[in-house]
């Protein structure tokens, strides 16, 4: 474990206090020739503010060696014709959990006009999302913590903080907020609709998703 032995229960005192102080084990990972080259890359995902932690694939790569024959990486993803986007759990306590989001018909005009929103949230049996996470270590995620939809017009899914309620606002709908906000990256998603692109980061409490095509 990055932050300490986790046999126990007491164990998890100090392996949460050295997490928020970003007191890892460096010197087993640099014990070895592969650990020194990937030390810059897990120094930077092992910082305790998480907006100063690598915020998509392409930062990732640049901690990457290139060209250099003695220490390789292939990347490959492996992909299904027509699968469409998921959701996959990076952190959090679900971690390595799969949502698969809702299918949209991308070769007709009219594709997703009747896609309902995909509501996210923590697991509560007094709400009904379409996406529920598991989070019991903490309670950062709101129960209604966020949506997303697919926009037929262009192509893309998009996430906004909070979720719809029956108000209408200025002609439209209005969003209650998460308590804690919605963050894609490093940046706040709002009270807007946000466009997602493959590999992007979402955070939501204490939970982090990577938005992927499968």
């Amino acid at each position: 474990m990055p932050f300490g032995p986790l046999e126990n229960h007491s164990d998890l005192v100090y392996y949460q206090k050295n997490g928020a102080e970003g007191k890892w084990l460096e010197q087993p990972l640099r014990s070895t020739s592969v650990g020194e080259v990937l030390y810059p890359f897990i120094k930077t995902a092992l910082v305790p503010d998480f907006k100063k932690r690598v915020q998509s694939v392409d930062e990732a790569l640049q901690f990457l060696p290139q060209g250099n024959d003695n220490f390789h990486i292939s990347l490959h993803r492996q992909k299904s014709s027509g699968s469409g986007y998921c959701l996959r759990v990076m952190h959090g306590d679900c971690w390595g959990q799969v949502f698969q989001l809702p299918m949209p018909d991308y070769h007709h005009s009219d594709a997703g006009q009747n896609l309902k929103m995909v509501t996210i949230g923590r697991e509560d049996p007094s709400v009904r999302n379409v996406i529920s996470i598991v989070e019991e270590k903490s309670s950062y995620m709101s129960r209604r913590h966020c949506t997303m939809c697919y926009l037929p017009s262009d192509k893309k899914w998009v996430i906004h903080d909070g979720q719809p309620t029956a108000n209408s606002y200025d002609g439209g709908t209005y969003f209650s907020p998460s308590l804690n906000g919605t963050f894609v990256g490093s940046h706040s998603v709002g009270n807007n609709w946000f466009y997602l692109s493959d590999g992007d980061i979402i955070s939501i409490g204490d939970t982090k998703l990577k938005f992927e095509e499968n």
